[in-house]
């Protein structure tokens, strides 16, 4: 039984990583730079982003993207759980689009949680935090400079 549920725990690790998706490129980005400039691993035009953390509820994630309730439903399906963060990206001060970041692919230190920043600021150090179960060395992602510029 061990076996099976280990087989099925790695099969959709390889599953989600052949998507090549945000949280991927993030994965990639810090272990080749030891830090993550979210610039280099956006594929469209943003001029800000806000990170959401584990169990963050969608009504506090609405208050903070200042969006109607049926608009905000819409955007953001439902309350964050233990094992992903939410990138909601803006431009010109309105929201754009969200992507959905795994925690295993670098988690997010609580001081930039919520919290607007720039794009030229979205550039955070990765620190080691722990080892997965597979040995993977997951990282923790602050921010590179003190007194980050949030807007």
């Amino acid at each position: 039984m061990s076996v099976v549920l280990l087989l099925a725990l790695v099969g959709s690790y390889v599953t989600y990583r052949s998507e090549n998706t945000m949280s991927d490129r993030i994965d990639d980005e810090v272990r080749e730079s030891g830090r993550l400039n979210l610039a280099k691993v956006v594929d469209f035009e943003w001029d800000s982003v806000y990170v959401f953390g584990p169990y963050w509820s969608r009504e506090k994630i609405c208050e903070k993207l200042s969006a109607s309730w049926a608009t905000c439903e819409a955007v953001v399906p439902f309350s964050l759980g233990e094992s992903g963060y939410l990138f909601a990206y803006m431009k010109e001060g309105r929201y754009l689009k969200y992507e959905w970041h795994m925690a295993w692919n670098g988690g997010f230190c609580d001081s930039v949680l919520g919290e607007r920043i720039a794009k030229a600021d979205a550039i955070f150090r990765a620190t080691p935090s722990y080892k997965t179960l597979f040995g993977t060395q997951v990282f923790e992602l602050c921010a590179a400079q003190d007194g980050l510029k949030v807007r």
